[in-house]
């Protein structure tokens, strides 16, 4: 991407995270990735495996939330399970979790039932016009949250 500023082109790259030898990565033990199967999910999910590979014995927990109003055989966004766990590599403990309920208030429960250091969430999900009149997942989260929360865009 390119921005002019000041006269001068201004060449903004993305970084991924990567472990140096020489630098110390934060030490995260427990990382709560909410993941509804959309692309801004698997991108959070791909950077909490990168994370967990920096950081010595962390353990994923990826949390998948059925709302409760939408009955699950009618349900178009249904997260299909085996697919998390194929993006996970076999060296990274880590659980996934199925719950029923609101999104925001069950997610935040769960990161405090786990003890989560961090909370890794996309910036949107499935559901980018029902967030436009209710409210995001990812802003809720990071309003309520009493862990760092870390939003991939």
């Amino acid at each position: 991407m390119r921005a002019a500023f000041g006269g001068r082109a201004v060449v903004r790259r993305r970084r991924r995270l990567r472990c140096r030898e020489g630098k110390e990565a934060p030490m995260y033990k427990k990382i709560l990735v909410p993941y509804d199967g959309s692309s801004h999910a698997k991108k959070a999910l791909n950077q909490a495996i990168s994370l967990a590979q920096c950081s010595d014995g962390a353990e994923l927990y990826v949390a998948t939330i059925l709302n409760s109003t939408i009955p699950a055989d009618d349900d178009p966004d249904q997260v299909d399970m085996a697919e998390v766990e194929k993006l996970i590599p076999e060296n990274i403990p880590h659980k996934v979790l199925l719950e029923m309920g609101e999104p925001v208030p069950m997610l935040l429960y769960l990161a405090g039932e786990i003890g989560a250091d961090l909370i890794i969430t996309g910036s949107r999900g499935r559901g980018a016009l029902k967030s436009l009149f209710m409210g995001s997942v990812s802003s809720g989260i990071l309003k309520n949250a009493k862990c760092p929360v870390f939003i991939i865009k």
